[in-house]
Formats: C-alpha cells, structure tokens, sequence
C-alpha cells in the first residue's frame, strides 16, 4: 500500500505511523525507501533513521528528542541509549547491545561503530510492542506543534 493512500482512508488519524510502526517491527525497512533507488541504501542507515523518527512521535512531548539531539543521533552518536531509554517501560529485559570495546558506554546499549558496512544496529536487537506509545491514536493526543 502506497503511504500517500492513507489520507483515504475512513479512520485515517494514526494510520500511517501505526503502518510505520509495524514495517519498523517486521524489520522492512526497505518498504520505506523510494523504489528509484533500487538497492542503492543502507538499510542499517535507514533503519536508524526510522528510529530517530519514531521517537520523535512519541505521545509526550517531554518525551520526544530536541533537535540537537535529532542531529546527534542521525549522526551516530547516542540513539541506541535513548532508544533503550524510550522502550524500557515497555520492555524491561529488551536489550540492544552488541559486543563493542566501547569503555565509554555504561548502559547495556552501546554506541554504533562507524566504521563501515558491518557495523551493527539496535534496530535488528529489538521490537516495538503494539500497545507502544499507546495514546498515539487518542482523540484527545497533543499535537505535534507547538512549543516545548
């Protein structure tokens, strides 16, 4: 299903995370990437990148990352902590570390090696539960506008 049919549809708010949600938590990433580009992508990048874009959906504003911290994360640095962080109510035995010699990570997530193409991901360690960010779809849910 193309993502711009959403708007089509009868109960139509919450739908195209909800649809997101679940091609994170079936690892189908490549669902999200237009097809022009065949197979020229990262799926690690673009998994990543889908989960800076999920936490930054999340209910509570309070709850959702500052920019600086969008940029930091798309960047490589501290999304398997705040991924892990976000998740923890939901799932507190989840974890997403990799073996790493990384000394400067205390979490049981730890920080992606830059390296190349066989550097490791959290998005493959994890799932998202159905009931996650479980007002996503409340009438009353605050918008995503608007002051911090």
């Amino acid at each position: 299903m193309r993502a711009l049919e959403f708007g089509k549809t009868v109960n139509q708010k919450g739908a195209m995370l909800e649809w997101v949600k679940k091609i994170q938590q079936e690892k189908k990433v490549e669902e999200l990437v237009d097809k022009e580009l065949g197979s020229n992508f990262c799926r690690i990048e673009v998994g990543e990148m889908l989960q800076v874009a999920l936490l930054c959906t999340q209910y509570l504003p309070a709850h959702r990352p500052k920019m600086s911290e969008v940029v930091r994360m798309l960047e490589g640095d501290g999304l398997a902590e705040k991924w892990a962080a976000s998740h923890s109510h939901c799932n507190p035995t989840m974890s997403l570390s990799h073996p790493k010699n990384n000394n400067k990570s205390t979490t049981s997530a730890s920080k992606h090696d830059e390296s190349g193409p066989n550097r490791s991901s959290s998005m493959f360690g994890t799932t998202m539960d159905e009931d996650d960010d479980e007002h996503s779809l409340d009438s009353y849910a605050m918008e995503l506008s608007g002051p911090r």
